[in-house]
């Protein structure tokens, strides 16, 4: 998904710089039209032109430098976003495979690299067009500059004539009150237009204020869900405790089975002990029976023997009675039993027990050594049973934990997802509403700017305006004083044809006079046709500086004359000027709107680079989420590790309880061949001398419990063998002695094979759960019953 949402990105990038090349060539071709016209104007327009131009083309300059600016460092941002994909990549190739949504691939990376070789070479080719334009236009204004100063000298010379620039001024007075006209006219439209502007800019800040407004609640749910996202962080850190915390008790539990799987190699070496005390006590029977058979008639000697082992076996019998208090109500039912016989074998006197042998005193102790060691055993047995199962049940709380704190993840995995969803959603609004923003900004800043431009036009049309009525005014002024001056020039020019009249007259008078009195001087004619020289000196001198400050009047209105040329010439210049702003108005339209689309595209780019930036955090919290789900995954592996092995040590154990059962069949096998011999015993016991292989056969038959109360039995049975002295009497309690060691053989058998299943039944019980799993569903349908136990304990309940 990352990678098809890079590729649309990267393609709407394209045709962005797509639209922004045509749209700049477009501005490039319509400029450099106006530019030539205009430059084929008079000396001070292109002299205007010329710095107009120069002050362009040094902003589009920096204009092009802060692009490039801004295209090295968008390049210099994305290239370690490229070598953090390559790398990436790299790894998956060498590593293992890769999984869903890692970083970019190769086809991406390279498709990037050739959209910023592109983006470089357009670069180059608009900084190369733009030194050729900037060279070009350098060259044309120094040659303007060139024919601007020779016209400029020919009109220095043509200044003279003034009646046809009073025409022109007349005509440029006409053009002037239109052009104000027009200006009139354009005023109360810029005026409508800033009303407008007004207006707009009123919206626009509403809008600016609702989006401030919406901005502020974005900002307010991205502080949300970043608590959320730190809460998420908190628990998945949380269940990574307990994660650690449950591998910990598998380690515990598995140290626990290891002991347990001790304890038992224990128990096996123990029972194969007790296997070879078994079979040595069978031996030691068997050499016991064939010694009691020779030793059978000399047993009267040792009577008082056998009243000292009645008095131990009665003391034992009372510890008998107070270990069987502690027991449950089948144990007392047998005491009682007990107790009834031992009351029989009292009545018996002590005199017949001839047949009793010392060595059954030691005999008897190694039973009672067998028994406790065998009961010790089934405790043992029990124990490590109990054991095995609480470790069970440790091991299926723990794994039902695991698959606990699992879905929990799974689940926080989930939200995580669902909240960086949200948070681009978030991120792409907050991205649109910055756009929206920015486009504002600018159109404000682009307001006011032409607001700032159209104040400067008025500010020049007014100061245009009131130079234009002062130089009228100057000009009526001049008009009238030149009216004056050559009246006054008229004038003197008459007095000057009528005073050399009348210094005519007056010389002829003179002479007439002189010559009256002889005293005739001669006359100075006058040159240039004048007349000769008055006789008055005073008149002549005061007519000539009144000549001389007519003609420095003159001459001083002519100069007034060539300064308002002057003037009118510059304020035509001016005028000229105005023409050709009004025409550059459009250009420097164009140039804003190019100047626009430069800061649109430098905004894009930007844009561009802010989202590859987001792109490159929003990447390295995917890799730490992969690093974090890679973790988990080798959380499970190792749990799923430890419980193959806790099944492998199931399967062990199952087996060795197998081999403890046919360990347990061997032995039922050799209690039945027992109760086999001791059957044929008993079938061929009719002769009275046989009854002492069968009673001392009888303990070899059971699985050593109730041997010595079967010693008991067969002490008191001896004894009230001896109540009668006589043969017959012999004879009578030989059988009847028989008759009850069969009834106390048959109930030992059955004792045994009682137990013999309490134990099967036990074992089938410990074999059910095989597995975590099985446990599982066996565990809870496992009921209590209790099994007759006649050797130790009473009652076995078997769980």
């Amino acid at each position: 998904m990352a990678v098809d949402e890079r590729d649309v990105k990267i393609n709407l990038a394209k045709e962005k710089l797509k639209k922004f090349q045509q749209k700049k060539n477009a501005t490039l071709s319509s400029g450099s039209a106006p530019q030539d016209g205009h430059l084929s104007s008079d000396g001070a327009s292109r002299n205007f032109n010329g710095s107009t131009n120069g002050s362009v083309l040094g902003q589009s300059a920096s204009v092009a430098q802060s692009v490039n600016d801004s295209l090295d460092g968008a390049s210099q941002r994305s290239s370690p976003a490229l070598a953090v994909e390559a790398s990436a990549s790299n790894g998956r190739i060498q590593g293992e495979p890769p999984q869903q949504g890692y970083p970019l691939s190769s086809d991406t990376s390279s498709k990037l690299r050739n959209t910023i070789d592109e983006l470089v070479r357009e670069n180059q080719l608009l900084r190369s067009q733009m030194e050729l334009e900037r060279s070009s236009v350098e060259s044309q204004i120094l040659g303007e500059h060139q024919s601007l100063r020779e016209k400029l000298n020919n009109h220095i010379q043509t200044i003279g004539v003034l009646v046809a620039e009073k025409t022109e001024l007349q005509a440029a007075l006409s053009q002037m009150e239109t052009t104000a006209k027009k200006k009139a006219v354009e005023v109360e439209t810029l005026n409508s237009k800033l009303s407008r502007l007004h207006e707009e800019m009123s919206d626009k800040e509403r809008s600016l204020n609702s989006t401030s407004v919406n901005v502020e609640k974005q900002q307010e749910r991205f502080d949300e869900i970043s608590s959320q996202l730190r809460s998420a962080k908190e628990t998945n850190q949380e269940v990574g405790k307990a994660l650690d915390q449950s591998r910990n008790q598998l380690l515990e539990a598995n140290r626990k089975l290891e002991l347990r799987e001790k304890e038992l190699r224990s128990l096996r070496q123990y029972n194969s002990e007790l296997d070879s005390q078994l079979q040595s006590t069978k031996n030691h029977l068997e050499e016991q029976l064939k010694s009691a058979g020779q030793e059978a008639n000399s047993g009267a000697t040792a009577q008082q023997t056998l009243l000292n082992d009645k008095r131990r076996l009665e003391i034992k019998l009372q510890e008998y009675q107070a270990e069987n208090n502690r027991l449950q109500n089948d144990m007392e039912e047998m005491v009682t039993r007990y107790q009834a016989l031992l009351q029989q074998n009292s009545s018996i006197p002590a005199a017949p027990r001839h047949s009793e042998n010392p060595s059954n005193e030691a005999f008897l102790a190694e039973l009672g050594q067998l028994n406790e060691t065998i009961a010790q055993l089934k405790k043992d047995l029990a124990a490590a049973q109990q054991t095995a199962e609480q470790s069970r049940a440790q091991l299926v709380g723990q794994s039902q934990q695991s698959q606990r704190v699992l879905q929990e993840r799974e689940a926080l995995d989930t939200q995580l997802q669902d909240t960086g969803r949200r948070l681009e959603s978030l991120s792409r609004e907050k991205e649109q509403l910055a756009q929206e923003l920015r486009q504002v900004r600018e159109a404000y800043q682009a307001m006011a700017g032409s607001m700032t431009d159209q104040k400067a036009l008025m500010k020049a049309v007014e100061s245009d305006k009131v130079a234009l009525s002062r130089a009228m005014v100057q000009n009526k002024e001049l008009k009238e004083r030149l009216q004056e001056l050559t009246d006054q020039l008229e004038s003197a020019r008459a007095s000057a044809t009528v005073t050399p009249d009348v210094a005519a007259e007056r010389g002829r008078e003179v002479q007439s006079m002189e010559v009256q009195t002889e005293a005739v001087e001669p006359p100075s004619p006058l040159t240039n046709g004048f007349s000769p020289v008055p006789l008055e000196p005073h008149f002549l001198k005061a007519f000539e500086v009144k000549i001389r400050n007519l003609e420095d009047e003159v001459q001083m209105y002519k100069n007034r004359q060539i300064q308002g040329d002057s003037e009118v010439i510059y304020l035509k210049n001016a005028l000229r000027i105005k023409e050709e702003e009004g025409r550059l108005l459009d250009l420097t339209e164009r140039i804003g709107a190019y100047k626009n689309l430069e800061h649109k595209f430098i905004a894009a780019m930007k844009q561009n680079a802010d989202l590859s930036e987001h792109i490159d955090q929003l990447e390295h919290v995917i890799m730490q989420l992969q690093g974090e789900t890679e973790t988990i995954g080798d959380y499970i592996a190792l749990y799923q590790n430890q419980r193959n092995l806790q099944r492998q040590r199931d399967l062990q154990k199952n087996a060795q309880i197998a081999s403890l059962q046919l360990q347990h069949q061997q032995l039922k096998d050799k209690v039945a061949k027992l109760h086999g011999l001791l059957e044929e015993l008993m079938g061929g016991s009719e002769v009275p001398s046989s009854s002492p292989h069968h009673l001392v056969a009888e303990p070899n038959s059971g699985d050593v419990p109730d041997t010595a109360h079967e010693e008991d039995k067969v002490s008191v049975d001896y004894a009230s063998n001896g109540i009668a002295g006589s043969p017959l009497a012999d004879s009578s309690l030989a059988r009847t002695e028989e008759a009850s060691v069969h009834k106390l053989i048959r109930q030992v058998l059955r004792d045994i094979e009682a137990h013999v299943s309490a134990e099967e039944a036990q074992l089938s019980m410990a074999t059910l759960p095989t597995s975590p799993h099985s446990f599982l569903h066996h565990g809870h349908h496992t009921s209590t019953y209790p099994l007759q136990c006649s050797c130790c304990t009473g009652t076995l309940m078997v769980v």
